[in-house]
């Protein structure tokens, strides 16, 4: 699925039961850095790659000029490596346990 928006972006999503793959994979991308966050990876879940596009104002005027594409550096930030939802489950039992108001509670979902 393509998506385009009234602002200079386009959302792409690809989804699928059946693939043989298992892909949990979310990418993020602009014209100077992309995120790329892959939940099977059980180290370096988290990369962010010095990579692009550098435009001048003629290609951004002529969108069929050739773009010049830049690769460079990677970061791969230390995560902690807890799972979130049982982070999340510790802090309710806490919460049972305590009394606390827990942090995000059935009013902060309204």
């Amino acid at each position: 699925m393509t998506l385009f928006f009234n602002e200079p972006l386009i959302a792409l999503v690809f989804v699928s039961w059946l693939s043989p793959q298992k892909i949990l994979a979310t990418h993020i991308g602009s014209a100077k850095k992309m995120l790329v966050y892959d939940d099977n990876q059980p180290v370096e879940k988290v990369k962010i790659c010095d990579c692009g596009i550098d435009m001048t104002q003629d290609q951004i005027e002529n969108p069929r000029a050739y773009i010049a594409y830049r690769v460079g550096d990677v970061l791969s930030p230390a995560l902690d490596p807890a799972e979130p939802l049982g982070v999340e489950f510790q802090h309710y039992v806490h919460c049972l346990e305590t009394g606390e108001k827990p942090h995000r509670d059935a009013q902060s979902g309204h």
